[in-house]
């Protein structure tokens, strides 16, 4: 509504995958072009009202107030992500499954997110081919993809990486079930 600027629209598209994470919501999966790339947080919630707000509390054009607060919400940007099918926290850490990757989003510290000190890292090129290929088992995701069924271990550094479960128990009768069977 400001004269000017542009409206950018998704085009009737919405996130396809939420969590819950660092008291705060996270949505992501807006899968068109433009939107694809970006996860959005919450403020830390205090109120039912602020689920919806996913911007900094302070006005960043003030000259003296402008500042990015640790519970404030905002956008993470992830360039190389292709399509965003499944967000999931594990431990003090949130993972991003998406069609060409495995991401991780975490405090920079080591301690947990904030607004203004994170880090997002890609831990696996591991693809994932939809989102109704999940679970969680205790927790931990667990998700099939073309060639195996694969979860997150976490080490001691609070680092995730991604572990096949088949490769070395069911993989000869896994390539056996065909691929459209695997979105499912």
């Amino acid at each position: 509504g400001v004269r000017g600027f542009p409206v950018k629209d998704a085009g009737g598209y919405r996130p396809i995958t939420t969590a819950f994470f660092a008291g705060r919501v996270f949505y992501a999966g807006v899968n068109t072009f433009g939107w694809n790339t970006k996860v959005y947080f919450s403020q830390i919630i205090e109120r039912p009202s602020q689920v919806q707000n996913c911007h900094q509390a302070m006005d960043p054009t003030d000259e003296n107030l402008r500042d990015l607060l640790p519970t404030d919400g905002g956008v993470i940007i992830i360039p190389d992500m292709a399509e965003c099918y499944h967000i999931q926290n594990l431990g003090n850490q949130l993972f991003v499954f998406g069609s060409n990757g495995v991401w991780q989003i975490g405090g920079s510290d080591g301690l947990g997110f904030r607004a203004n000190d994170y880090s997002v890292s890609k831990i696996s090129g591991t693809p994932c081919v939809s989102a109704t290929s999940f679970v969680s088992v205790e927790g931990a995701p667990i998700w099939w993809n073309r060639t195996g069924i694969y979860t997150i271990q976490m080490s001691d550094l609070g680092t995730g990486k991604v572990v096949s479960l088949s490769d070395d128990t069911i993989k000869r009768f896994y390539d056996d079930i065909p691929v459209e069977s695997k979105y499912y």
